[in-house]
């Protein structure tokens, strides 16, 4: 397995961990609260930084354990970036128009800031499951 997919690998798994929590937490404070209650606000923008950081720290793990294989990108590599980013970006768009629609239709701010987080955090999570499917079919 290359650097590639072992950091693509502990990004979706952090990702998945860390936003899974996101909503789990979310969705309980709604169902306790009542959306003009919860404060989700400041708790986002945690999450976010707390993943990034452990992104962060994740793929410099996954650097030490191979050091040899840092900065070692090949064709496929930027192949492989380049169809995931695509199928991403296609996802991505989908969502968006979604949320849009439910813009239009007069939803609660919270829960258009949460389809907008859903959006973007599947989209991500579609990138690198597409990627890896590619690495492991040899594109």
């Amino acid at each position: 397995m290359s650097f590639q997919q072992k950091a693509t690998s502990a990004i979706l798994a952090i990702h998945l961990l860390v936003y899974a929590w996101y909503f789990t937490y979310i969705l309980s404070q709604v169902s306790e609260l009542g959306v003009e209650q919860v404060e989700y606000k400041s708790l986002l923008m945690l999450v976010i930084v707390v993943s990034v950081v452990l992104v962060a720290v994740g793929v410099v793990i996954v650097g030490i354990s191979k050091p040899s294989e840092i900065g070692e990108v090949d064709e496929r590599d930027h192949k492989v970036s380049l169809l995931s980013a695509r199928v991403a970006g296609i996802f991505l768009t989908v969502c968006v128009f979604s949320v849009l629609g439910l813009l239009m239709s007069g939803a609660h701010i919270f829960w258009i800031a949460q389809a907008l987080v859903v959006s973007l955090v599947f989209s991500e999570i579609v990138m690198r499951v597409t990627m890896l499917i590619y690495y492991q079919r040899g594109v």
